[in-house]
């Protein structure tokens, strides 16, 4: 089970699947050990590879200051790493290509998906193969930002990130 830590009240860390059973303490993923922001913590957790973290609250309560702070997109302190290796032992973007984060509402820099992933990603022929897998067609990739739900444009965010094959989602 995961170590909680000093938490807000209203935030639970719960584990999801069989992840959680089938690592052994022997196994290292995910660890933070007295995790804070100016608004969060101390946190103290361990994820095992491959297990599956929910992060529950209601709104306002941390939830995205956490997974900010473990992705290390915003400033924080205590001890943070991914397979024994120290967050700052890498420069930041190293480790945001091991540990990422796909936020509720995701940026969007070009007029279509597919002219973003065409000017900023390496890998189009990798996005397309995944659209599948979260319901959505090439169409999809034509139509404008503006024209698509919020969900189409949140799973193409997860594709997004997906394609960069981080180790922690």
């Amino acid at each position: 089970m995961p170590q909680t830590g000093t938490q807000r009240k209203d935030t639970l860390l719960s584990p999801l699947g069989p992840g959680w059973a089938e690592h052994g303490p022997a196994e290292t993923g995910l660890v933070a050990r007295g995790l804070r922001t100016d608004r969060l913590g101390p946190v103290d957790l361990d994820v095992a590879p491959g297990a599956a973290l929910a992060v529950m609250g209601a709104s306002g309560s941390g939830k995205t200051l956490l997974l900010r702070a473990l992705a290390d997109l915003d400033p924080a302190r205590g001890d943070l790493s991914w397979r024994g290796v120290d967050r700052f032992a890498m420069a930041a973007p190293a480790w945001r290509r091991r540990v990422a984060y796909v936020p509720a509402e995701p940026g969007w820099w070009a007029a279509t998906p597919a002219d973003h992933m065409a000017d900023h990603m390496a890998n189009g022929a990798a996005a397309r193969a995944l659209l599948p897998a979260v319901d959505l067609t090439d169409d999809h990739l034509a139509r404008p930002i503006a024209h698509l739900s919020t969900g189409e444009r949140q799973r193409l965010a997860l594709v997004r990130a997906l394609i960069l094959a981080p180790e922690v989602l």
